[in-house]
């Protein structure tokens, strides 16, 4: 393996890390969101999901 490929590859497996590490926290930030405030009443419930992903 080339060094320019070796340092793509470095960079995408760190690029892929923090993707799922970001992903993985806006996850549990919406599921803790959830379980302080409640699950919203059955009319709200799809408004509210709106309003977590436009905040």
């Amino acid at each position: 393996m080339s060094e320019r490929t070796a340092t793509s590859w470095k960079l995408t497996r760190w690029l892929l890390k923090w993707l799922l590490i970001s992903g993985a926290v806006a996850i549990g930030f919406i599921l803790l969101k959830a379980v302080i405030f409640g699950p919203p009443p059955e009319s709200e419930e799809k408004t509210s999901v709106i309003k977590i992903l436009t905040e």
